[in-house]
């Protein structure tokens, strides 16, 4: 026996591992990419597996590309701001098919004292268990958003406006754990 199944549509809190990845094009040539390494939240899962709710907190200063003269740089306030706005939040307020398989979630991203609407992609998420037995629950949510809506168009010749962002969800699934 796997355990009891929860009874849905339930909340769960995102693991430390979950992570926020973002890349864009760098004087028109290469990417950039880097990540953040803090974010919390929880998301909302129906009994099919199906992500139905996504809350997240970022924290804006725990940017990474992995050079601290870059990350400076990018926390400055004309790229994400983190020194005046700390945290980037996200909040789904709807979700719907997208097909095959795929979720679409709309929500509202605040992000440098500003809040607008954005649509991301969950793709088909997973449930899966550990050595241990703990079952845990992970999606992929990818979209692109254009900084030029939040204000953000500093360094907009060596930096791209879209931000394609990609996060990788991951949760326990509560239950019994299986006896051995």
């Amino acid at each position: 026996m796997l355990g009891i199944a929860p009874l849905y549509p339930t909340r769960w809190p995102l693991a430390r591992d979950t992570r926020l990845e973002f890349t864009m094009r760098h004087l028109g040539l290469a990417t950039l990419g880097g990540s953040f390494q803090r974010v919390r939240g929880m998301l909302q899962a129906d009994q099919a597996n199906t992500l139905r709710q996504l809350d997240l907190v970022v924290d804006a200063r725990s940017l990474t590309t992995r050079d601290p003269e870059r990350d400076a740089r990018l926390r400055a306030m004309g790229l994400f701001g983190s020194d005046e706005h700390p945290s980037i939040r996200f909040r789904s307020t709807w979700a719907y098919e997208k097909g095959g398989g795929r979720q679409g979630l709309q929500g509202t991203l605040t992000m440098h004292g500003s809040a607008h609407v954005v649509e991301l992609i969950a793709e088909p998420a997973r449930v899966s268990a550990d050595v241990t037995g703990r079952r845990w629950y992970e999606a992929t949510v990818a979209g692109t958003i254009d900084r030029r809506v939040w204000g953000l168009r500093l360094h907009g010749v060596l930096l791209g406006h879209e931000v394609q962002v990609r996060l990788h969800v991951r949760a326990a699934v509560p239950g019994v754990r299986p006896s051995r």
